[in-house]
């Protein structure tokens, strides 16, 4: 899908992880390693960590959170009439999409959770006010590079949906 390469690949997967966020609380940078998850004197999992500045946030991902159900659908919303916008060269359409995503805690406490959502384009609407981030990689491209972020906690049993609406230019 050209507007969905990148290297990482769970960048667009719906799976969700048990992770630890940290800031690295050494004077010194962390260098990259091997990291071991414990608690209560009991292995949760092992990772690898990446280089850490000196007071730097960094996640860690420990294992698939399985008692955590996720979905994230999108589809072209309907339309009478299509924009043709020429750039570099090349004619586009602008089209629109919907997007939902859902979550859901099968587990018996609450979780603090962090959802990522990344797309291309102009972002719309989006439901429970999630931070926008401009990408890097995204500057320079005919669709922009974005991503969604909530921070919540889901309680026991508890569902949320969130609706958010974007365009973004496809080859005409």
């Amino acid at each position: 899908d050209e507007y969905r390469r990148q290297q990482d690949p769970d960048a667009f997967s719906d799976a969700a992880w048990d992770a630890l966020r940290f800031r690295n609380p050494l004077s010194f940078p962390m260098t990259t390693g091997p990291a071991s998850i414990v608690s209560h004197g009991r292995l949760n999992g092992q990772t690898m960590s990446c280089w850490v500045n000196a007071g730097e946030q960094t996640i860690l991902r420990i294992t698939k959170a399985l008692s955590l159900r996720t979905r994230c659908v999108e589809q072209e919303e309907p339309h009478e009439q299509r924009d043709v916008i020429y750039w570099g060269g090349s004619a586009f359409r602008k089209i629109g999409v919907t997007g939902e995503v859902s979550v859901n805690n099968h587990r018996k406490e609450d979780i603090k959770l962090v959802i990522r959502r990344r797309f291309s384009g102009d972002l719309l609407s989006a439901d429970g006010e999630p931070k926008t981030i401009l990408r890097e990689e995204g500057v320079y491209s005919v669709n922009a590079r974005r991503e969604l972020l909530w921070e919540l906690t889901l309680k026991p049993g508890e569902e949320k949906k969130f609706t958010y609406r974007y365009t973004l230019l496809v080859r005409h």
